[in-house]
Parts: structure tokens; C-alpha cells; sequence
């Protein structure tokens, strides 16, 4: 795969198509009319003094406007800067950000103000009423200067690094692999932000090999599975779970008969009688999904080994990977080598290894990204070592076959006083599993114990008794450790709306452990 032959690729697949939204309305353009409205966007930002080797910011909701300049920037030799948080640019003034990364223009969707003559609108696709500015500061560059991307580990803290065409082409050429092949009439649905680049590469991939896409908001997540009808999915660990707790939480009878099927169905054999049931309990699940999902993936942060085992029982087709920014996918399970609870075997069985620690370690001959920017070069240090090894930061083991598991990170383990290192995500497992539980946190408030922050479906007595007995089984198996002495109950959801979880829907434990481990709350 080559970016300078990727608009190529539209004519190529021109019968191929993108579905998006306009408000709530969809609307479908053919990669060959896509292409045309590419021609028009090159031209226009032509116009407004875009020349190769600028450097040119996109901040909006996902839109069809925003692929169509992605690509139209891709083809001018344009540095694409994806800018990731909305608010925080808005705040600080766009002129800020202009600075900080050396943008020559900036697009921005109808939520920021055009301010400025360098401010264009990502709207439409009419001429741009803005002009690219010459006179701004120049960061030094990063890599080949392919495009400035953001990600947030554990610690939520944006990372700011460049990454390389090489790597990107790389990546695209192989994420067949990793989404059950291409079929002729698949469909992948894309959701989370553009300014995630595994989304962008998504795009990328489906028109070199010729995949319909459909875009969509969160927002409008289900009008589009619905709508779509897609083939392909890709989604984090908190929509699986979402779909889980339906299953779990359904009231009255239709919730107890749906609950029985799947325990019927974890006691048939494989068979005939078995793909039977399986049909019957998935239908309202797979309606909606769209009705016509063949590949599921997930990955991104750890997911709950229960929704793992309802999927595997329904039958439905949802398999763990494992990713990260800076090197592109580590791991994979795929049909046909998918064993639960890990997260896949290595995709290059040579490029990943465990250090000293267990630190999963990683080295590509075609990484995704050259390194950070404007970012501590200690902890740039710390990540791109000797070699080319790159650290993900996450403590990992090998199975006989090969499999890798994920134990937990390396920043938020918890050191005892005896010398032993603690990981709380293998404790916090343990009680995901608990009834009417939907998340824990594991944390260190002293150097005597450690407090479980619980956040439960409904604070009820049972619940507590479940959790509670869970974790004096942890303690009795851990007496020499440190000892879960407290725990605080919340039925308070973690989430994004409250600040719970990172901007990559991981936990934000900091902002947990601040809002829930102190002795005032719960009990």
C-alpha cells in the first residue's frame, strides 16, 4: 500500500461507498463520487494557499467534511494535525494551539468560532472563506512528517507524537488480518472520533481494499447499527459490557427466560441442538447489531472476562486484540485461534517479548509512530528504547501456545511492604465477576491496606454480600500482602460525563481514588 496511490484506489473501487450522517439523516456517496469531492477540496484549500509540507489542523465531530480533507490533505503532502480535545482547545484559544503545533490553517466544525483569516470551516464543501498563514512558529518536525496524532495511556495525559508513512502503509496493507479477512459485501462501521488514528487507518484500509464504510457520532451509534446493518465492528470494551448488562439486567419474565436459555446453553456440546439455541438467544442481540455482523473486535482497555463468556456462549463473534499508538496492532485473536482471556498471539511472532519485569516490549521494522513531541523526553526515553523496542507500560505473561495475557500496568502497580509487587487489576477481576457489580478500583491509601471502590448496578444487600464474601476469599488467598480493608460502594456509573475515564475509555483511578477512597464515602 502507498498514500500517493490511495486516491487512485477511489476510482479503482469506485462502485464501493461511505455512508454518514448530516443531523439524523444518512446520506451515501460512491468512492468515485467521494473522489471527485476530494479534486474539489484539494483545489479549494489550493486556493487558500495550502501547499505541500504545511501543516494543517482538523477539529470537529466525525463527518463526512473531515474524511474529504483528510484526504484531500493526504494528497497534497499536507502534515495532517488531528486535534483530539475540543474543549481544551476552544478554551485556550485557537491561536494557542496555531502556535503550539505550527498550524498554517485550521478547520474547525460549527462548534469553534472562525476567528481568524487561518480559521476555515470543516462544513460543507464549498470554497473556504479563510487563507493559509505563512508566519507561524515551526515545531521542530517530527519523523517524515506523515501526520501529528494524540493518545492517552493509563494517566489520561495527551501524548502529542508524529507518525511515519511508512508505518501507517504498513499497517493498512495488513488490517485484513485482523478483521476476519475482506468479503466483497462487507460493511465496517466506525464511530469513536477521527482524531483516534486507528479510525482514520480503518478508512484508509477499506479504500485500498475496496470495504464500504459507514460513519457515525456515538450519539448515533444505534441508529446506525441499526441503519447500516454492518459486517465489520470495532468498539471498546464498554459497549460489549453495555450489551451484557441487558442481558443481565433484564426485568421480569422476558429477562428470566433469557438468562435460562444461556445457562441451557452452557451445558449443550457443540452440535446442531446447540447452533440452534444459540440462534434463538442471539436474535435480539444481533438485531441490534444490525442483524448482519460477522466480525467483532475489541481492544483498547481490558474487558470483563463475564462478557467475554457470554459472547463465546451466544456464539457471537467478538475477539480481543491488543494495540497501541506508537507501534500499531501487538496481538490478535482471529477465527480459528482465539483463546478467551488473552489477547491474541503475537501478529509478528519475532517482535514482541517480556523484559525483565514483564514488561511487554515491542519492535517493528515499520512502527507507527517516530516519537513524541513537546512531551518529557525522560518518559520519551522511557518508551522508545535501544534497538527500536518500543515499552507498551503493560505487565504481561505467555501461555504454552503463545497467547499472550495481559496481567496489568506497570505505573499503577502497588508495591507491599513485604517487597512484593501487587497488580490490583487481577484483584479488580475478581470482583467485576461479582452479581450486579459493573466495575471495581483497586487502590492504595496507606501503606497498612487497600480500599475496593465498587461501582454496582444497585446498591443492594446481596450485592454487598457477594463482594464481600469475594473479598475475603482475596484476603485469606493474600495473607502475607497488603489486605483489602475497606470497601466503598457507588452506584454512581464510571464514565466519561463524570470525568471517570480517560479520553481512550480507560479508568481514570486518580480521579476514582480521589472522588470515592476517602473514609467519608460509602463504607
Amino acid at each position: 500500500m502507498r498514500f500517493d496511490q490511495l486516491l487512485d484506489k477511489l476510482q479503482e473501487h469506485g462502485d464501493r461507498w461511505i455512508d454518514a450522517y448530516q443531523g439524523r439523516q444518512r446520506f451515501r456517496r460512491t468512492y468515485a463520487e467521494l473522489r471527485v469531492d476530494v479534486d474539489e477540496a484539494s483545489a479549494a484549500l489550493e486556493r487558500a494557499g495550502v501547499t505541500r509540507g504545511m501543516r494543517v489542523g482538523l477539529l470537529g465531530d466525525n463527518s463526512y467534511e473531515w474524511v474529504v480533507y483528510d484526504l484531500a490533505l493526504i494528497g497534497l503532502g499536507v502534515n495532517v494535525v488531528a486535534l483530539s480535545d475540543f474543549d481544551e482547545v476552544v478554551t485556550e484559544s485557537l491561536e494557542a494551539a496555531r502556535d503550539r503545533y505550527g498550524l498554517n490553517l485550521l478547520l474547525v466544525d460549527e462548534r469553534a468560532p472562525a476567528v481568524a483569516p487561518w480559521v476555515g470551516r470543516l462544513v460543507g464543501l464549498g470554497p473556504l472563506e479563510c487563507e493559509a498563514a505563512r508566519d507561524v512558529p515551526r515545531p521542530e518536525p517530527g519523523g517524515d512528517e506523515f501526520s501529528w496524532v494524540f493518545s492517552s495511556g493509563s494517566t489520561g495525559r495527551l501524548k502529542c507524537m508524529s507518525v511515519n508513512r511508512a508505518g501507517a502503509e504498513h499497517f493498512v496493507r495488513a488490517l485484513p488480518r485482523y478483521g476476519g479477512g475482506a468479503h466483497p459485501d462487507d460493511v465496517g462501521l466506525l464511530f469513536l472520533p477521527l482524531s483516534h488514528y486507528q479510525q482514520r487507518l480503518a478508512i484508509y484500509a477499506a479504500i485500498w481494499h475496496g470495504t464500504n464504510i459507514a460513519l457515525a457520532t456515538p450519539k448515533l451509534l444505534f441508529t446506525a447499527l441499526r441503519e447500516v446493518k454492518p459486517t465489520l465492528f470495532l468498539a471498546p470494551p464498554l459497549f460489549y459490557e453495555m450489551v451484557h448488562r441487558r442481558v443481565e439486567e433484564t426485568p421480569g419474565v422476558k429477562g428470566e427466560a433469557a438468562r435460562a436459555l444461556v445457562r441451557a446453553l452452557e451445558r449443550l456440546p457443540a452440535g446442531r441442538a446447540r447452533r440452534a439455541l444459540q440462534r434463538v438467544c442471539t436474535k435480539p442481540i444481533r438485531d441490534a447489531l444490525g442483524g448482519r455482523v460477522r466480525h467483532m473486535l475489541t481492544g483498547m482497555a481490558p474487558i470483563q472476562p463475564e462478557t467475554l463468556r457470554l459472547f463465546e456462549t451466544l456464539g457471537l463473534p467478538l475477539y480481543e486484540g491488543y494495540a497501541m499508538t506508537e507501534v500499531g496492532m501487538i496481538t490478535c485473536n482471529v477465527p480459528g485461534a482465539n483463546r478467551l482471556g488473552s489477547v491474541g498471539r503475537p501478529v509478528d511472532r519475532d517482535g514482541v517479548r517480556l523484559a525483565e519485569d514483564g514488561e511487554v516490549l515491542v519492535r517493528r521494522d515499520n512502527a507507527l509512530a517516530s516519537g513524541y513531541l513537546f512531551h518529557d523526553p525522560d518518559e520519551a526515553r522511557a518508551t522508545f528504547l535501544d534497538a527500536g523496542w518500543i515499552a507498551t507500560g503493560d505487565i504481561g505473561r505467555f501461555d504454552e501456545d503463545g497467547y499472550l495475557y495481559l496481567v496489568g500496568r506497570k505505573k499503577v502497580m502497588i508495591l507491599t511492604p513485604g517487597g512484593d509487587k501487587l497488580h490490583p487489576e487481577v484483584l479488580e477481576r475478581r470482583l467485576n465477576e461479582c452479581a450486579g457489580v459493573r466495575r471495581s478500583v483497586v487502590c492504595s491509601v496507606d501503606a497498612a491496606q487497600l480500599v475496593a471502590i465498587v461501582s454496582v448496578v444497585k446498591d443492594t444487600e446481596a450485592t454487598r454480600a457477594a463482594v464481600e464474601r469475594c473479598v475475603r476469599e482475596l484476603n485469606e488467598a493474600r495473607a502475607v500482602q497488603l489486605q483489602i480493608g475497606h470497601v466503598r460502594y457507588t452506584e454512581e456509573e464510571f464514565s466519561l460525563e463524570n470525568n471517570l475515564l480517560t479520553r481512550s475509555l480507560k479508568l481514570d483511578r486518580a480521579a476514582i481514588q480521589a472522588r470515592f477512597a476517602s473514609p467519608e464515602v460509602g463504607s
